[in-house]
């Protein structure tokens, strides 16, 4: 694969140094993928002019693969300044919102994002009609949005509507429909549907194979999040299989540093440790997170869910100092960023909560579980498997303090059953 010209901390465009280039966050990677926000602009701006096509805004011209990270959030925000004071149905204005919208969306801005979808959707339904492919895409990115926030209702029914229609009208192998297919199965499963989240992934996955090949990024991220969703009802072997698949090609294609890949590394490490595979995982875990905090930032969304999984490879060894510390440094930045109530900030607090129960530190990790499961049942239902599980850990966690003072008490009460056998034999004697 050709590769960008560079030097390390050095732009590739413009061989500046200061400020100190970013990483683009594409399949060009180390010092072939460094370069400069104020670089990548104009170079931008002059491939939409030259090839009359936008996606320049979000692609790299030299690899063809997509901006990721600050870069791809730099550049979505460049190309909404120069188009943002245009007429509302002005169809570039239209597709720099949508990504704009996206980027945000990314960065865990949910009611900001969604606001911005709701617009653009408003304003293609008014424009392109209900069914016209950019009106189609703009629902599929506000119903992804709602995922992400929990309205998982509201979203899943505008994905069916979705779905049917490119079905319709595009056909049912075309990729766009396949797409919306993929992002149904991906609402379902936060749902707790395993099944018919399963069953569409898997249909998914073998129609993007045959129409697109086995190498396609569409098709890597199919596998993978099916892979995902085996690995989630333990069905670990196949997970297993199928993300070392993934991620053997991922390296090839995409680079082992690459934001992809780094996720597939993710999941693999984690599918390891859920099958007490516990060395492998917490090596694989910890080399992915350096290189995660290097290329993405210690505080994207990304990057601590990687830490939150090493601490909990590194808890179910009973490494809990380092655990805890972790875990507790994830929460916090979750809180800040996502806020309190997001769907990965509540996954972090459980984490803590199950890490703390196992040192024996009962009491804080009630209090959590507690407040963990009252944030559940208001967003998710009562019903959902999450809030199940957490209702499950509290009621154990309730047990064990049972116990707890049980234990306790034992001295004590053997001290008045002594007491009382004491006073007994003594009126006994006194009576004789």
């Amino acid at each position: 694969m050709r590769r960008c010209q560079g030097e390390d901390g050095v732009c590739f465009i413009c061989l500046g140094t200061s400020p100190s280039p970013i990483q683009s966050g594409c399949a060009c990677r180390g010092a072939a993928g460094l370069a400069h926000l104020r670089c990548r602009v104009p170079a931008a701006e002059a491939l939409v002019k030259q090839k009359k096509r936008t996606r320049w805004w979000w692609t790299c011209q030299t690899c063809e693969q997509q901006f990721t990270g600050e870069m791809r959030d730099g550049l979505a925000n460049a190309w909404w300044s120069q188009v943002c004071d245009r007429a509302e149905d002005d169809r570039e204005r239209l597709s720099a919102a949508g990504n704009l919208a996206a980027s945000l969306s990314r960065q865990g801005k949910y009611d900001e994002a969604e606001k911005m979808q709701r617009e653009v959707l408003a304003l293609e339904k008014r424009v392109m009609g209900d069914e016209h492919s950019d009106t189609l895409t703009a629902a599929g990115n506000l119903a992804a949005s709602l995922s992400s926030q929990g309205k998982y209702d509201e979203a899943e029914k505008m994905e069916r509507e979705v779905l049917a229609v490119k079905q319709r009208v595009l056909g049912a192998e075309h990729p766009d429909t396949l797409a919306a297919a993929g992002n149904l199965a991906a609402s379902l499963e936060s749902q707790g549907k395993y099944d018919e989240a399963e069953k569409m992934q898997r249909e998914v996955l073998a129609l993007e194979k045959r129409v697109l090949g086995a190498e396609h990024a569409d098709t890597l991220s199919a596998a993978g999040n099916l892979a995902v969703y085996l690995s989630r009802q333990g069905k670990y072997d196949e997970a297993e299989k199928m993300e070392r698949e993934v991620l053997a090609v991922r390296k090839r294609v995409l680079g082992a540093e690459h934001p992809h890949t780094l996720s597939t590394a993710n999941n693999l490490a984690a599918s390891l440790s859920s099958q007490r595979k516990y060395d492998e995982a917490e090596k694989m875990h910890r080399e992915v997170l350096v290189v995660m905090k290097r290329v993405m930032g210690a505080e994207h969304s990304d990057t601590l869910n990687i830490a939150g999984n090493l601490a909990q490879s590194l808890s179910s060894q009973r490494k809990y100092d380092e655990a805890e510390k972790m875990q507790r440094e994830v929460l916090a930045v979750k809180q800040r960023v996502l806020g309190a109530e997001h769907a990965d900030t509540l996954r972090a607090a459980g984490i803590l909560a199950v890490s703390l129960f196992q040192q024996g530190k009962y009491d804080e990790a009630e209090k959590m579980l507690r407040e963990l499961l009252a944030v559940r049942k208001r967003v998710l239902g009562a019903e959902h498997p999450d809030t199940l599980s957490t209702a499950g850990k509290l009621a154990l966690c309730n047990l064990f303090m049972c116990v707890r003072v049980c234990i306790e008490l034992v001295p004590a009460l053997v001290l008045v059953c002594v007491c009382v056998f004491a006073c007994v034999h003594m009126m006994g004697s006194h009576e004789l």
